[in-house]
């Protein structure tokens, strides 16, 4: 079988919030074909609640504290991969693929010197940002080149929505009176208008989607092109979803179609997997060596049936609010707060607290059969201290077999190494 084009669709702070994983006031006709043409992924998560760290761990196979993109990559920030990192746009280019670049990757601030595109495309004329269906229109129009051409390609295409704010590239809110308010949520005004806002800018992620697959059709290429659609995290919804290592911020959509590849058919894997897992699994899939220093787990005999190795948990880690360590099985979450930090009250508006007077618990233990949405702590419950026991003793070993580094202390952030060393060298 010849190796198949690769396209990946990545989108902001979206988790699950679409039709096809059962989200009402929500349009998403294109994704939500996709899913029942290809393989939907019910329980897939990222390894951060933010930005660069997920993209980073899904682009190397690497976890953040391994790859050394353990926060956002833009200012004040300055997170960076560690120089010996493998992008996969560098392994895809060693394996001989036309790799492309469609507006947005949020892994590094230099991607000229750290990945490997052969080529970036400007999706807009002048200085605004291109919406989701300019950028759909440029791969369409780029794409009889690609075909043309004497190799596989690879397209990262990365959109802007549906970050906030939600009055992105012309987009309205949809559907204020559909939407449905999660319990830690307040349901008032400001989150309705939220969630319409986001509906809105979710609609024209969708059309760009649709432009994308269109275009691959017309061009007699969607039965051997692998198509990966997915999220970087979970909505912005506070500090209860994005920013935090509640489902709602690392639980996200991941959608696989390759119809020549047996990658088809409305499948769904209800496994647990991780978007560190993608890595590995996409070079499986299409018979290329895998890095020996990846540590994700490739799911590729998943979607073959075989589901003897599979998961038993899934781990995520956050640096800053609280410096958060996860993990959780089919079951149970664990969290393990590492920073000063003061919790919300539940439920919240959007506009911002309130606050409890009280730090954040050491530990955090759900029961996610019976509190899906995490709002009963269980740590102290004697009946469940040998489930806490061992989730601990799990964690503590996976942050041993990444280097974590908060093992040997806090965290010094980039900001504070370059203030430090400005400091220092004026005096």
């Amino acid at each position: 079988m010849d190796r198949p084009n690769i396209v990946i669709i990545t989108l902001h702070d979206t988790g699950k919030h679409f039709g096809c994983y059962g989200t009402p006031g929500v349009e998403t006709p294109n994704i939500d074909q996709l899913a029942a043409e290809g393989v939907r992924f019910e329980h897939c998560f990222c390894a951060s609640p933010v930005c660069s760290p997920s993209r980073g761990a899904m682009m190397t196979g690497r976890y953040p504290q391994s790859n050394g993109l353990m926060g956002l990559a833009h200012q004040p920030w300055w997170w960076e991969m560690n120089d010996d990192e493998q992008h996969l746009s560098q392994l895809l280019t060693d394996c001989g693929y036309d790799t492309h670049l469609f507006h947005i990757q949020h892994e590094t601030k230099y991607p000229e010197q750290r990945l490997s595109f052969k080529q970036t495309h400007r999706c807009t004329e002048g200085a605004h940002r291109p919406t989701a269906i300019e950028v759909g229109n440029t791969f369409a129009s780029a794409l009889p080149n690609l075909k043309q051409a004497d190799t596989p390609f690879y397209a990262a295409i990365g959109f802007f929505e549906t970050h906030t704010r939600y009055d992105y590239g012309g987009a309205k809110p949809i559907n204020r009176d559909q939407q449905v308010v999660p319990p830690f949520l307040r349901d008032d005004d400001w989150t309705r208008d939220h969630l319409a806002g986001l509906a809105g800018n979710l609609k024209q992620a969708d059309n760009g989607v649709g432009l994308i697959l269109q275009a691959l059709k017309d061009n007699d290429l969607e039965e051997n092109t692998l198509v990966i659609f997915t999220v970087d995290h979970g909505v912005e919804f506070g500090r209860r979803a994005k920013w935090s290592c509640h489902d709602a911020g690392i639980e996200i959509g991941l959608i696989m179609r390759w119809p020549h590849g047996n990658v088809s058919d409305g499948k769904v894997v209800d496994s647990l997997v991780s978007n560190v897992d993608v890595l590995p699994t996409l070079l499986e899939l299409i018979g290329a060596d895998i890095p020996t220093n990846v540590q994700g787990q490739s799911f590729a005999p998943i979607l073959r049936g075989d589901r003897t190795n599979e998961r038993e948990a899934i781990f995520a880690m956050f640096t800053n609010n609280g410096d958060p360590r996860c993990v959780r099985t089919e079951r149970y979450k664990l969290i393990r707060n590492f920073g000063a930090r003061r919790p919300w009250a539940y439920p919240h508006g959007l506009e911002g607290g309130p606050v409890k007077h009280e730090p954040a618990p050491f530990v955090e233990l759900y029961d996610l059969h019976d509190d899906p949405h995490e709002m009963n702590n269980l740590h102290d419950d004697p009946a469940l201290a040998e489930t806490r026991r061992e989730l601990d003793a799990r964690l503590l070993d996976w942050m041993k077999q990444v280097g974590d580094p908060l093992l040997q202390g806090p965290i010094a952030t980039p900001y504070y190494q370059q203030a430090i060393a400005d400091f220092t060298g004026a005096n």
